[in-house]
């Protein structure tokens, strides 16, 4: 796909004016003024999908990943469109997902395992793919959801094992874990790595739930690490303003242990930005599976697009939220060729994914993204190679192949993470239905 100068994509701001007169003339200044976002969204002309963000960045690589499907001509002789929300925690995307599947939208894009899961219990029952470029919770490897969840990243098995050999390798001894309670993402990455740092020789003497409501004033549980005097809190948070919250605090309450942090705050710049110091943890670590291969063509193309769109740098999982759209793409217009339709039904889509994703089939990728939406539209069998990765999605929706995991750490004089090393597994792809 060749480069091209493109206006910025922008959200939508709505806008209330008050218009008042000066000669007499009446106003209606009893009627508040009411947005509709999902109206003002959807296009009735269009294929629609629907995204559930965390922030905004995540919200522009699916708006990226959309103009690039339209500027390679669309999906079924259509305009793709996004219905593109940016939600604050668990139950704002749960009343974004209710409105969402009131219209047709042929599959759903959700962010972090909590709320991921919680979408989920309304799109399966729709037979409504969802799919995450974030969700990383080992709780969706065993998942009974019809095989209509599917994730771009890998779960955190890996990650687990990998933050546990950081902190054993650097000397660290005593660990407490901190994750947000009933959090599907923080207590099966904290049990996990609990097993390996422990096999390691290691020891995590105590680990501490925090309610989601509790976002700041953390005194007693703060309390409870300092009583134990850890060399080292793995700290798994999952919303990273409140992540950083609770690094500040640690700070002016006097811990002296050091931190580790996984994904929900590694490679966030949310995260960063709402340190008060960030100079405290230059020397901590981080891992992130969300970047992809730094010297893959594809990964540095997406780079390239984002850069040029948006003139930010990708986050983390800003990579796998634009993997998401394209392959999201490539099913939709398998699933109308198939069924002999251009408005397939969520049901069809899903059939698609893998098709689409796995071998066999001709290679894809996003550079060559119009070649593949016209071979797919021919009958012709695709597989899809995306800018996180060469990965496939396996009987249960998780992705094989290659995996990167960046090691992160923060740069206190630009205020921004950055990759220390780059580690690479292969995941092998056993089964599929």
């Amino acid at each position: 796909m060749a480069l091209k100068t493109q206006p910025p994509i922008l959200p939508l701001i709505f806008v209330a004016f008050c218009l008042t007169s000066c000669g007499g003339g009446s106003s209606n200044f009893d009627q508040p003024f009411v947005s509709d976002p999902l109206a003002d969204q959807y296009d009735g002309n269009a294929i629609n999908i629907g995204s559930i963000a965390n922030s905004p960045a995540i919200r522009n690589s699916v708006l990226l990943g959309v103009r690039d499907v339209n500027d390679a001509g669309g999906v079924l002789n259509k305009k793709l469109n996004v219905v593109a929300f940016v939600s604050a925690d668990v139950p704002d995307s749960v009343a974004l997902a209710k409105q969402l599947l009131k219209v047709d939208i042929k599959a759903i894009h959700s962010s972090f395992s909590s709320r991921s899961l919680a979408i989920s219990e309304l799109s399966i029952p729709k037979q409504i793919p969802l799919i995450s470029e974030s969700a990383t919770s080992t709780f969706f490897s065993t998942y009974a959801d019809n095989d209509f969840f599917f994730r771009m990243v890998p779960s955190d098995v890996i990650q687990s094992k990998i933050l546990a050999d950081l902190a054993f390798n650097q000397g660290f001894r005593r660990v407490v874990t901190v994750h947000n309670q009933t959090d599907p993402y923080g207590e099966t990455l904290t049990e996990r790595f609990k097993q390996s740092f422990e096999q390691l020789g290691g020891e995590v003497i105590d680990r501490i739930e925090v309610p989601f409501t509790v976002t700041n004033g953390f005194d007693s549980f703060l309390a409870r690490v300092a009583e134990q005097n850890p060399d080292l809190v793995l700290e798994a948070i999952v919303e990273p303003d409140i992540s950083a919250n609770w690094v500040n605090e640690s700070i002016s309450f006097g811990i002296k242990a050091r931190f580790l942090f996984p994904d929900a705050a590694a490679g966030v710049s949310a995260f960063v930005n709402n340190l008060a110091d960030p100079r405290q943890i230059e020397t901590d670590v981080g891992t992130a599976p969300g970047f992809g291969l730094a010297t893959n063509p594809e990964m540095i193309l997406f780079e390239q697009l984002y850069r040029q769109q948006f003139g930010l740098a990708p986050e983390s999982f800003t990579v796998s939220g634009y993997d998401l759209v394209l392959v999201t793409a490539l099913a939709i217009e398998r699933a109308g060729f198939v069924n002999g339709t251009d408005n397939p039904s969520g049901l069809m889509v899903r059939d698609s994914l893998r098709e689409v994703m796995n071998p066999p089939g001709e290679t894809v990728s996003p550079s060559n993204l119009a070649q593949a939406l016209q071979w797919v539209k021919s009958g012709i069998e695709v597989n899809y190679s995306g800018a996180y990765g060469a990965n496939d999605w396996d009987a249960q929706g998780d992705i094989t192949g290659e995996i990167t995991y960046d090691v992160m750490s923060v740069d206190s004089l630009s205020k921004t993470w950055k990759t220390v090393s780059q580690q690479q597994v292969f995941i092998p792809l056993l089964a599929t239905p």
